[in-house]
């Protein structure tokens, strides 16, 4: 028998400089727009991934299980792109 895995995301704009909410507990990745770094946190305020570097035109791979349900994710210094949730 052949099992079908598939992934799927919600996508979510994230605007330049901007903080978008996560109502889930995992994250899939992002795909930058725009250059800078991005912040994740959980809402414990534990930060999972700190000013991490992206650049334009980059997919960041996020296969993050947050140890709470919900958190931020934080595009700055011009980041800006889709995250995936």
């Amino acid at each position: 028998m052949t099992m079908v895995f598939k992934e799927r995301y919600t996508a979510t704009p994230v605007g330049v400089d901007a903080t978008v909410a996560i109502t889930g507990s995992q994250t899939g990745g992002f795909l930058a727009k725009t250059a800078g770094t991005v912040t994740l946190t959980d809402a414990n305020g534990v930060v999972e991934v700190d000013a991490f570097p992206v650049a334009a035109g980059q997919y960041l791979p996020l296969p993050i299980l947050l140890n709470t349900i919900g958190g931020t994710f934080t595009a700055a210094g011009g980041a800006s792109g889709t995250l995936l949730t």
